[in-house]
């Protein structure tokens, strides 16, 4: 995005800068100055500005993540019971898991614990923790 506001500053000035004849006719060195600093402001505002929402975005997702209460006991016979609720829902159910392993999600952003079951039903769990927590989380469930 930074580049498409580029592109217009450097088609207007790159061939008054290269050019002594036509800057000094056409523009003045204050003026030349002035339209560089005007375009670099503008470049800097717009991408402090998409920094701005895109991590806003990603901090209201992990914040969400966070709220959310998670209960994973894993018994003798192979089955994992799941109990969570929050902000992202109410789940309850049980299941044998036949996959056990850490994957981004939100976006690439952030990691979660994905469990697939035997009837290839999906389940990502604990997200936003760190991935030595959810590699801990994976090793206990595949015991």
């Amino acid at each position: 995005m930074c580049a498409i506001l580029l592109v217009p500053v450097v088609a207007v000035v790159g061939p008054l800068a290269l050019d002594p004849q036509r800057r000094a006719t056409l523009l003045y060195r204050p003026v030349l100055f002035t339209l560089l600093l005007a375009g670099c402001i503008v470049v800097a505002t717009m991408f402090l500005l998409v920094w701005n929402v895109r991590s806003g975005q990603l901090l209201d997702k992990l914040a969400r993540a966070a709220a959310q209460a998670t209960v994973l006991c894993s018994r003798d016979d192979r089955t994992v019971l799941i109990e969570s609720t929050g902000p992202l829902g109410s789940v309850s159910s049980k299941l044998r898991p036949c996959g056990v392993r850490v994957a981004r999600c939100a976006g690439g952003a952030l990691y979660g614990l994905e469990i697939t079951s035997e009837d290839q039903n999906r389940w990502t769990l604990f997200i936003g923790l760190s991935i030595e927590e959810l590699r801990w989380i994976a090793r206990a469930v595949r015991l």
